[in-house]
């Protein structure tokens, strides 16, 4: 008799209705390392690049970024300032390269681009 004066678990959990998340278009500043078999950055040891991509959230920017470096043949040391676009732009002027390729990106819904490579090179042993 107790038991069916108290909801079950799942009656008692509010469903919020199925709002889907929507995609925007991200910015992030990734640190690369060349790979031996890379030929992007070959004179390199090292390189910080902007890439641009439609995505959901942080997770999907990081899986997106990660692919276009595997294809790259570069590593990802780390992804820095990954944000929307749009929030990127209401708090500091582009940069008019950024500007081009998210004018680009914003009409190929599937498009993982990438600005100048700001290359480094480490100190000879």
């Amino acid at each position: 008799e107790e038991a069916e004066q108290h909801a079950s678990p799942i009656s008692r959990m509010t469903i919020k209705p199925s709002a889907e998340k929507q995609k925007d278009i991200w910015i992030g500043m990734v640190e690369v390392r060349r790979s031996v078999d890379s030929r992007v950055i070959p004179d390199a040891s090292g390189a910080f690049v902007n890439v641009l991509t439609w995505a959901i959230d942080l997770e999907e920017f990081y899986r997106k970024a990660g692919e276009l470096m595997d294809h790259l043949r570069l590593q990802i040391v780390a992804i820095e300032k990954a944000e929307p676009l749009a929030n990127r732009s209401a708090e500091e002027q582009l940069e008019e390269e950024i500007t081009r390729i998210a004018s680009e990106v914003r009409y190929n819904p599937s498009a993982i681009m990438y600005s100048t490579f700001h290359t480094w090179c480490e100190p000879v042993q």
